[in-house]
Order: C-alpha cells, then structure tokens, then sequence
C-alpha cells in the first residue's frame, strides 16, 4: 500500500483552523503525503505539487518566493559561481558580528515579504488559525532558514507585534533516518501525530523491503558501486541521505567518503573511483534538464568504464534526491533498478513489490558514446567579436560591456585594474593571469599557468633555456614528451613546459575532444607546468595572438636567466602542418622544434610500449573506432588498409593515460 493511501484512510484533520507555509519543497511533499494539502497557503517556486486544483474556500495558494539564480536559463558551472559568490557574500555580512538588515543577508532564492505576510494573514484579529511555517537551516543560500523567517515577522518595528504567533518549524535531517523523522515532527506541528506514524513507519518499512528484496535475488557478485553525481560543473558526489538511500538501494557508493555531506571533487576522481553506475541526479534539476546536461559532460564521461557499458543514467535529481521526504523511496528504487539494469531478475522483483508503480519513470539510460549525439552537440555557438566591444568599452573609458549572447555587464580590463587584483572569479579580461584563481582549468579566460611544474630535475623551469611542448593529451605529444627527456639527458638539462589551447566556452580541446581538466592531470602527474589558452571563437583575437600571450605568461613565471627559446611540436609526417608552423607560428621569433617528426611507427611503437602507458580513443571519424577503445598493436592491425596506424590524417584522436605508471617510467628517466 503506498504511503499516500495510507494517508488517505486515517482521519482528518479541520484545515480551516491551520494556516501552513512551506518555505522548501520537501516540507510541501510531507504535507501533500500528510494530506495537508488543503492548509497549505503559500509554497516555494519550485514546488510544483498540484496544489490549485484543490476544493476550499480559501483563496489559491500563493508562491512567495522567487529564483534569484534563473537556473532554467544557466549553465551549472554559472550557477555553481553564483551560490559561491552568495556564501561568500553572507559572510561579509554578518563577520563582524552584528546582525545585518535582512536585505544584507543575500539569497538566492529569496521571499517575496508581502506576499508570505498576506499569505499568514498576520494582522486579521477575526481568524483564529494556527500559523505554521516550515523551512529548513541546512542552507542559508539555498533556502530561507528558520532565524530569517523570525527576523521577518517582526521586521517592521514601527509597528506592533502581530496578534497570532507564527510557529516556525525547522527541518535539519542529515541521514534518512532524519527524514523520517521529520515527518513526524511536521505531524505533531500540525495536530496529525498519528496520521504522521502511518506515513513515517511505512516510509522506512517500504525502504526495508527494498533492500531485503534486492539482496535475496541478486548475484552473488556483490553490491554494484554507484556514483550519484548532485553536481556536474563542478563534480560534487551526493551526501547527507543519499548514503543511506543507496543502502537501500542494495549498492556501494563508488568513492569513500570522509565527510558524511556532499563534496567537490575531480573528474579524475569520478574516473579513479571507477564506478559500475553512474547517475546524474543534478540538485534542482528534472530529468529533461539533467539528461540534456548529462550531454553536455560527455567529453568527461566517456572516459569512464560505465560509459563504455552503458551504464550511465540521469534522473529527476530534484524529485527523487535533493528533497529529504517521503518520495527518497522513490530516489531508492531508481537507484536500485538503475544498478541492476544488468540482472532482469532483481529488476523484476523490484517491480512486483505492492508499493512500487508499474511504469515507474523519472529516469533515462543516457548513451554519451552515440556518435549522432556527439555530431549533434559539438559544435559551440560563435559569439559576437566581444573582442572588438572590449576594446571599444575600454577606449570610452567604461568599466563594463553587454555580453552579446546573454546581455550581462561584463567587466573590462579597466575596472578590473581599478579593483586592483585578482577577485578569483575567472573574469573574462583579467590582467592578472588569473593568479587568484582556485579552479583556473574550469574558469579562467585568459592564458594562465595551470600547473607550476617540478622545481628541480632535469626539466624544471629553472634550468635556463625553456622549451615549451604544445600538448593535446595524446599519445604523440606524449611521444615527444619522451623525445625531449632523453634530449635532456643526452646534452644539457633544459626547462620543458607544455602549452594546451581550448575552446574558451566548452573547455574542450579541439579533435582530441577531451577536457582540459584532463591535461591539468597529465601535467601534475609527470611534474611539468602547464600553460593553458583559452581561444574564444568569435573574437578577432587569432590563434597566434593568443598563443604569444600564452608565453608570455610563462616568461613572466620564471626568473632570470630563465628564458623561453624553443617551441616544440609533436607533429609525426604531415609536411603541410610543419609548412603552416613554421611560416605562422615561426613568427614569434622561437625556434621551432619537431622531436618525433617522420620517426619510423615501428620505433615509435617501442618507445610507446617501453613507457607502458596505455591510451584509449577520445575521439574518432571512422564508424568501427568507437571512443573507449584501447589502443595497441592488435587494434592498429585490425585498421583498414587507408586509415594511418597512429591516426596521423584525424582518422582518430587518443588520451595518454599517464596517471596509470608512474613518473619515472611514463617520461623515461630516472630521476638523480
């Protein structure tokens, strides 16, 4: 029998003596699941219980609060940045220890103050309900807390005291454990404590029989490893009580966790831990939302070994996991299914439990491998020349300039120089390298070191002459890594920085279509800084330009007699490539260097094979090569006879997966 229907055979309860509103989704679910529906008065913007059909008296229910961040409309890394700015600006606000004005405590999603006063009918002497108000204190940023609340009914001094008491309920659950009983807490609130006991001991049976079913049917293999991504830009695996939820679930979580809360981490991360299941259960977000975005993270996904089993799913994050209620039994099942997709058995015994709807949905198995998906989403919009507006604000003397794709201010280069340093936000024209930058892979907009790179050894930086290897992550480029170290060895030591360009937008690099997180992992592996460029398409600023300022990043980097002299490249024997360097990028008055160039593949083979570093495809225009595939003698034998072994004419792209030896051994010396 189903939680609700539980609800439904208890008695009821006189609505017109109770006045609720729920300031967080989940309180609304527990209500609705209570069947309080009916003296709910006012809800957030992203409940979206149908409440307006009810039969009452009353008038319909008001929504008083709105969405300061737009996150229908905003990328997640955007978003991501905003809650940060937010925390932050809290902060400010109140590290002085006084008490700010309610206005100077920001939030995202903030209450509209007239519609909660009207909605709780404060002032009304005749109408003698009980006014609740449930909200949460596990977020200041996300959601109004319970002292913001109490601070808004007695804003207005000027005035007296309303005549009803406002009780405010605050709900802080941790575990599942505390979900439940937080129904029982909302019960009591609200005068329904035995109608709250049905919902909250079915809610943890149902749990329970989940989890007992699970485990008697499945194979003997042992719990699959689940990773819940609750975040994409940047990664964040899921806490609090989606821990527990996979317990139900029958599952592991895929990376051990040290803190009980949800936590940043790295794509490299996500990839070492190496997960059976991946789901995508974005906060906040449906599953349209969270399968489109599911997407748009392909180029990091299909590094993972679920994605080449397909076994990588999105979900209705916002339903089903990030509201802590009764429908986590649903977040539970899917979690389930989705981790036993592969045994039809366990998938059909979970299906035949009473509480569990026949077409169950709020999921979606999503390929990132299919290559019509991959055509469909690589291109990245062109902007307007934001160079050209740039330059034109700055003539004029302004400190901003409308985005031509978005319409925000974008701050110039002069009122960056005003503020007088780095913020650390990543802005598009900062003149300070990005050197206060946390996440400079993720954010920045202008060349900037990604990585500082060993400070002794045969190849630190300061070892005098720099050479700066232009790297895409693959295996050639890797080859010349090695090509350069034994150059060191043999004469004398030099300093060697690598030098990666990407699309400013995507992060991506171009046809290896990998992230540049990926190469800020290779760099820090093997100890070599790392110059990274972010070319925006659209701008009138070339692919030289940007390059030269790249370099001239890394000059500034290093003391004298530091100097940077030669540029190399990992070009193998296409002739028209070398022409095109030499009379481009020659320009910049380096010189030019190619230390695998026309190598015989046989001897590149060895060179490869003595590094022992494998290297997957991450790319591919033939239709049998699929991304993931290893690569090796056997798969360049099974090539057709007009495709090159190594890839050389684009046929295929491929990631060096350095991280998997060690040092040493990946750049072919020892260090002294």
């Amino acid at each position: 029998m189903s939680i609700e229907s539980l609800a439904e055979e208890s008695s009821s309860v006189s609505v017109t003596d109770l006045r609720i509103v729920c300031l967080i989704p989940s309180a609304t679910d527990i209500c609705v699941a209570l069947g309080l529906q009916a003296a709910i008065v006012a809800v957030t913007h992203e409940c979206d219980t149908n409440l307006w059909s009810r039969a009452s008296s009353r008038t319909a229910v008001k929504i008083i609060t709105r969405d300061g961040v737009n996150g229908n409309e905003t990328s997640q890394g955007a978003i991501h940045d905003q809650v940060v700015a937010s925390c932050r600006a809290k902060d400010e606000a109140v590290g002085d220890g006084d008490i700010p004005a309610l206005a100077d405590v920001p939030s995202l999603y903030p209450i509209w103050e007239d519609e909660f006063r009207e909605a709780l009918q404060l002032n009304d002497v005749h109408d003698s309900s009980k006014r609740l108000v449930i909200t949460q204190d596990l977020c200041e940023v996300c959601a109004p807390s319970s002292e913001t609340v109490r601070r808004l009914v007695g804003k207005d001094a000027s005035q007296p005291p309303p005549p009803h008491e406002v009780h405010v309920v605050s709900l802080t659950p941790q575990s599942l454990w505390d979900v439940a009983a937080n129904i029982l807490t909302v019960g009591h609130a609200c005068g329904v404590p035995r109608r709250a006991k049905i919902v909250h001991d079915a809610f943890l049976s149902n749990l329970q029989t989940l989890e007992t079913t699970v485990t008697e049917v499945r194979s003997h293999d042992g719990a699959p490893k689940l990773f819940l991504l609750e975040w994409l830009d940047p990664p964040f695996d899921g806490g609090h009580w989606i821990l527990d939820m996979m317990q139900f679930a029958g599952v592991q979580p895929a990376q051990h966790k040290h803190t009980q809360k949800s936590t940043s981490t790295t794509w490299a991360q996500v990839r070492q831990a190496d997960a059976d299941v991946i789901l995508v259960a974005c906060c906040g977000f449906g599953l349209e939302r969270n399968v489109r975005d599911t997407f748009g993270a392909r180029n990091q996904l299909q590094q993972l070994r679920a994605a080449r089993n397909r076994r990588i799913y999105a979900t209705n994050g916002d339903h089903y996991f990030a509201r802590p209620g009764p429908k986590l039994l649903h977040g539970a099942i899917i979690m389930a299914l989705t981790a036993y997709a592969d045994q039809p058995e366990v998938v059909q015994a979970i299906q035949a439990l009473d509480f569990v709807d026949a077409e169950l949905g709020g999921y979606q198995m999503v390929d990132v491998l299919d290559p019509t998906i991959v055509q469909a989403n690589n291109d990245v919009p062109d902007m307007e020349d934001f160079d050209r507006l740039h330059r034109e604000a700055c003539s004029a003397g302004s400190l901003s300039y409308p985005d031509p794709v978005t319409g925000y201010k974008v701050f110039t280069e002069l009122a960056h120089r005003q503020r007088g340093k780095c913020c650390g936000s990543g802005c598009r024209h900062c003149p300070y390298n990005h050197e206060n930058v946390k996440n400079k892979a993720g954010k920045i907009q202008q060349p900037a070191m990604l990585t500082a790179g060993d400070q002794t050894g045969p190849l630190a930086l300061s070892n005098g002459n720099l050479h700066v290897l232009f790297f895409s992550g693959g295996k050639d480029s890797f080859l010349a890594i090695r090509a350069l170290t034994r150059q060191a060895k043999q004469t004398a030591p030099f300093g060697l920085a690598l030098l990666t360009t990407f699309d400013a937008t995507s992060r991506i690099i171009a046809h290896q279509d990998m992230p540049i997180d990926t190469v800020v992992e290779q760099a820090t592996h093997l100890g070599l800084a790392l110059i990274g460029v972010p070319i925006h398409r659209g701008s009138a600023e070339g692919y030289v330009t940007r390059v030269r300022k790249g370099l001239e990043v890394l000059q500034s980097s290093v003391k004298p007699p530091s100097k940077v002299t030669t540029l190399a490249f990992g070009d193998l024997h296409l002739e028209n490539l070398v022409e095109w360097r030499n009379s481009q990028i020659g320009s910049l008055g380096y010189k030019l260097q190619y230390p695998v160039f026309q190598t015989e593949y046989e001897i590149l083979w060895q060179d490869l094979e003595a590094s022992k570093v494998p290297c997957v495809v991450s790319s591919s225009t033939v239709d049998h090569i699929r991304v993931g595939d290893v690569y090796s003698r056997e798969f360049a034998q099974r090539l057709p006879e007009c495709v090159d072994r190594f890839g050389e004419n684009g046929e295929f792209h491929t990631i060096a997966q350095v991280w998997e030896v060690d040092r040493i051994t990946a750049l072919g010396f020892i260090d002294s």
